[in-house]
């Protein structure tokens, strides 16, 4: 058996408590005099990956490969440079690069741009992406409003005594006789105390029902093929950690409700396991244990970092962090910065991070405000009369709520690939909206359905400095359809095309929230209005992540001094009945599949897997063909296996 060897970080109660800062926009000037038309090129080309001068006037940003994650970073860095509120739908409805560009000359005031394409690259304006740091697009950090004073506004006085009862039961509170108001303002906790958003409320509940199923663990995985310095290596997991406040959060329950403690100092995992005289397939299942291990939200930690040795230039490296702090942006800072710092960069050198309470407190102020009237009488709207729930399989569903998964990995051909990124740029639609309208039609031919609603998830990044930072930007989105037969593919994939560009306007209406008000029919261990999840994860913003969560794709940092080979882990966890998350790597479609082996057999999973590819390579080469004609219909019938 491997020897471990595990190293627990744990927090001092003693510590001071560390000062909360917060973003300050740049203020609204543009470097070197130059104009609006060249700042807003220079950034479209940066985060595009293009140089400017291929920058046709008359272009659309479809045909440089823009999906949602990089319209939502260029939300991001426009806010920031101009001070203006911009919309993702501004990058994703169609317009030309010119048509974008005199939108923000509007907005501004600036010259407009002239029709000719630009024959000059214009230097690239400060600004921020997932690949540099905060500070070149925040000024340093101004203090705001302290997290425990936010908190115990909105504390009931019965709330607040039941907070320094399970604080003090913990051990992170010593009992005193002062009012437990007075206890919680006391200084020099050790930590400090925020509201949970409600996207990280919604997975504490769920993790509540099966506190050992291990449904939100956030896997990647590596093969690292030199040699590997474990005393650094930690170092610079402890760095990561220290520097990321969601990282060294955990979680107390007052009056029903989740509350984080952000402790001072880090609390992760570290394991060495020497797997010298383990083969290659027992090592890699090992891994697999390790990323099954639960991660206690209540003592922490919610990151565990397991380094398994096979040799002297041979290792094994999982990443494992709690959904509750993290999501596929953040992994991508954490594996950045755990490279950087291996290889010797300073943290303190590094620019200071925006800390996920503002992300609780802007949620707040939010919720207040008319937009969100506004998107959830858009969400009335789209909602109303839902369809059945969608049922894959003939078999009874198990009557408890299980997360026991099974996981299956696809990857298509190179040209299947690249004819569906094709048919997306000609369509002037994203990826992501192909694939989504692909799945509503194929599971019409599976099940004859004629009114469906997916789910997918959506990055909340659009403020400056939240695309580098880690926590929980997550929520979970509804995509509503009519994929009858009759109908061709591309009017199916122009109706989801529409529903995504007013979805990205009203996305910030918290699932949870959006079911207590519209209160949809419910059915007993099955989410509201949606079993099946599709998710695209976008590889040009957040290459290393996807990479990684995948197991798939060439080595990333190939030169440095940690250069970490995706590998695949086998993920048996399953939050929904189907849930499938693809990403364009290396030009192929990869995906990845979890499913409930309680309900849903493996053949109709890989039936419907089959179905689904068949049906966006005959879409794609018909579109105006009726979906009744384009594949034959149904699933493998299921065997009592």
């Amino acid at each position: 058996m491997p020897q471990e060897r595990a190293v627990r970080n744990s927090h001092d109660l003693s510590s001071s408590v560390i000062s909360r800062s917060a973003v300050v926009p740049v203020e609204n000037e543009l470097a070197e005099n130059r104009s609006v038309e060249e700042v807003v090129l220079a950034e479209l080309a940066d985060v595009l990956g293009v140089p400017v001068r291929r920058l046709d006037a008359s272009a659309g940003l479809r045909e440089f490969g823009l999906d949602s994650m990089l319209a939502i970073l260029l939300v991001n860095r426009t806010q920031a440079l101009f001070g203006q509120p911009v919309s993702p739908v501004v990058f994703l409805d169609g317009r030309t690069i010119s048509e974008i560009v005199g939108h923000f000359v509007e907005i501004t005031g600036g010259p407009a741009m002239p029709s000719a394409s630009p024959s000059t690259p214009a230097a690239r304006p400060k600004s921020a992406s997932a690949e540099t740091s905060v500070s070149e697009t925040v000024a340093d950090f101004a203090p705001r409003t302290e997290p425990t004073r936010i908190l115990l506004d909105d504390l009931s006085e019965l709330e607040a005594e039941e907070l320094v009862e399970e604080l003090g039961a913990r051990g992170l509170l010593d009992f005193t006789d002062a009012p437990a108001w007075e206890q919680l303002r006391a200084e020099e906790l050790g930590f400090t105390l925020a509201p949970a958003s409600h996207g990280q409320a919604s997975l504490w509940f769920m993790q509540m029902v099966s506190p050992e199923a291990v449904p939100y663990n956030f896997m990647m995985a590596a093969r690292i093929r030199t040699a590997v310095d474990e005393k650094a290596l930690d170092r610079a997991v402890r760095a990561v950690v220290e520097r990321h406040p969601a990282l060294r959060t955990i979680f107390v329950e007052a009056g029903g409700r989740p509350y984080q403690v952000i402790l001072d100092e880090p609390v992760y995992e570290f394991l060495v396991v020497d797997s010298t005289d383990v083969d290659e397939e027992e090592t890699r299942e090992q891994l697999a244990r390790y990323g099954h291990r639960p991660l206690d939200m209540d003592n922490g930690p919610l990151v565990r970092v397991v380094i398994m040795t096979r040799g002297a230039a041979e290792h094994y490296l999982l990443v494992l962090v709690h959904h509750i702090a993290s999501d596929a942006v953040s992994a991508e800072v954490m594996i950045r910065e755990l490279q950087e710092y291996y290889e010797g960069a300073d943290p303190a050198e590094s620019a200071p991070v925006v800390p996920y309470t503002e992300f609780v407190e802007w949620e707040r102020q939010w919720l207040a405000g008319p937009a969100a009237e506004a998107a959830l009488n858009w969400w009335s709207r789209k909602l109303t009369d839902p369809p059945a729930h969608l049922d894959l399989s003939a078999k009874q569903r198990p009557p408890d709520v299980t997360y026991e998964g099974r996981d299956i990995a696809f990857r298509w051909n190179t040209e299947e690939s690249r004819l569906f990124r094709e048919f997306a740029v000609r369509e002037g639609v994203s990826i992501s909206s192909v694939m989504l309208a692909g799945f509503f039609a194929a599971l019409n031919r599976a099940t004859k359905t004629e009114d469906a609603i997916l789910a997918t998830a959506i990055a909340q990044r659009t403020e400056p400095g939240w695309e580098s930072a880690v926590g929980y930007y997550l929520n979970t989105v509804l995509v509503r359809a009519y994929p009858a037969g009759d109908r061709s593919f591309r009017d199916l994939l122009r109706e989801v095309h529409t529903f995504s560009l007013g979805l990205l306007e009203h996305m910030n209406y918290p699932l949870d929230l959006l079911t207590s008000q519209l209160k949809p029919p419910r059915a007993e261990g099955r989410s509201p209005w949606f079993d099946v999840v599709v998710n695209w994860l976008s590889s040009d913003a957040f290459p290393r992540s996807v990479k990684l969560f995948h197991g798939i794709g060439d080595t990333v940092a190939p030169d440095g001094a940690l250069p970490l080979e995706p590998l695949q882990v086998r993920r048996h966890l399953a939050k929904f009945d189907l849930e499938i998350s693809m990403a364009d790597i290396d030009g192929r479609i990869a995906g990845h599949v979890q499913y409930k082996p309680s309900y849903l057999e493996r053949q109709t999973v890989t039936g419907l897997l089959e179905l689904y590819r068949t049906v966006l390579v005959d879409s794609i080469a018909q579109p105006d063909l009726a979906l009744d004609d384009i594949a034959s219909s149904g699933l493998p019938e299921e065997t009592d296996q």
